[in-house]
């Protein structure tokens, strides 16, 4: 609805708006270039078995405003459910290899299967330039890898963040 109401409102323009409320009616205005960079932010589904990984690949994602992480699943299975209720949800999503229920190289074969356009980073300790399940994955559909650090002070650090920000 607000999309509707803001098509012919310029970037940099606010607008004001009184709406009703049980204690009268209520004024707010809204800064249109915020709004704007909100409603574009790309949409990035973390897809990892590790509650400490999506967590850590959130606040990396959430530090690049063009990025915005709309949602997170704890297996491929889980993310394909998702997915394919909504399919035009996400721009993006960041997928780790082993996992249960239905492992990364799985997941990518059902969303190939399933001709579901999805753009699709790797971040998996298994993933290695070289590797028979990196080479899989990239044969699937996925257009990057990183590979996954094994401490949790690496993956905080500045040089896994860079590797991140950049692949997106």
């Amino acid at each position: 609805i607000l999309t509707h109401v803001f098509k012919g409102i310029r970037k940099g323009e606010t607008m004001a708006f009184s709406m009703p409320s049980n204690a009268g009616k209520s004024r707010f205005t809204i800064n249109m270039a915020a709004y704007t960079a909100f409603i574009h932010k790309k949409k990035v589904l973390i897809i990892d078995d590790s509650a400490l990984m999506r967590r850590v690949l959130s606040d990396i994602i959430e530090t690049d405003k063009r990025f915005i992480v709309d949602s997170t699943a704890s297996n491929g299975l889980d993310a394909l459910d998702q997915i394919v209720k909504e399919p035009k949800r996400f721009d993006l999503a960041i997928l780790d290899i082993n996992m249960p229920k239905m492992n990364g190289i799985e997941f990518l074969e059902r969303i190939e299967k399933l001709n579901l356009p999805l753009k699709v980073i790797v971040v998996s300790t298994v993933a290695k330039e070289g590797a028979k399940e990196t080479i899989r994955c990239l044969e699937l559909g996925a257009f990057d890898f990183v590979t996954k650090p094994e401490s949790f002070i690496e993956a905080k650090g500045d040089s896994f963040r860079q590797r991140i920000v950049q692949k997106l």
